[in-house]
């Protein structure tokens, strides 16, 4: 039984030990740009709609397929559309393409 008490008590700390030490900067709470974050996930909050098109019109987007790069183009129009500089890379290259039908 006090092995049993040890034990649980162990995993009680290290369990909570990563939790304790998080909380919010006194800055943080004067950030513009975390308030226009927060303000953008409440309130404008789009993740479903990018998850809708990415799922229902590209579908399965495995490497080599037409799916995954128009996929791909797609992100890349999101991201400069929002301002940021982004360019598509290739990581490496498919000898072979996996389109069907």
């Amino acid at each position: 039984m006090k092995k049993l008490l040890i034990l649980v008590g162990v995993a009680v700390l290290l369990f909570t030990q990563p939790f304790s030490s998080i909380h919010a900067s006194p800055q943080a709470q004067d950030d513009p740009v975390l308030a226009k974050v927060i303000d953008l996930g409440k309130n404008d909050n789009q993740t479903t709609t990018w998850l809708d098109v990415l799922t229902n019109r590209f579908g399965p987007r495995i490497s080599g397929t037409d799916a995954y790069n128009n996929a791909a183009l797609w992100a890349l129009q999101q991201f400069k559309s929002w301002g940021l500089q982004a360019e598509l890379q290739e990581a490496g290259e498919v000898p072979m393409g996996f389109a069907r039908g």
